[in-house]
């Protein structure tokens, strides 16, 4: 397996535990950065703080609609 397919994979095991209301469970690095169109957010526990109360709040399900890889990043169309 190759970074594209391991940053695929993480995307989609993101979505998977997004939706299960898991999100300790995402295989997260402790320098991971995360960027959307609602900000960035770099470390771990900073993105985890961030995104608990909007998981609860905002979404009920996310639909993987594709990812784009390419080396060690990942985009995921949701």
């Amino acid at each position: 397996m190759d970074n594209r397919d391991s940053a695929e994979e993480l995307a989609r095991i993101w979505i998977t535990c997004w939706n299960e209301g898991a999100q300790d469970r995402i295989p997260l690095t402790e320098d991971f950065a995360h960027t959307s169109p609602f900000g960035h957010v770099e470390g771990r526990q900073k993105y985890l703080d961030w995104v608990r109360p909007l998981a609860a709040q905002n979404v009920s399900e996310l639909r993987v609609v594709r990812t784009l890889a390419y080396s060690n990043e990942a985009v995921v169309h949701f």
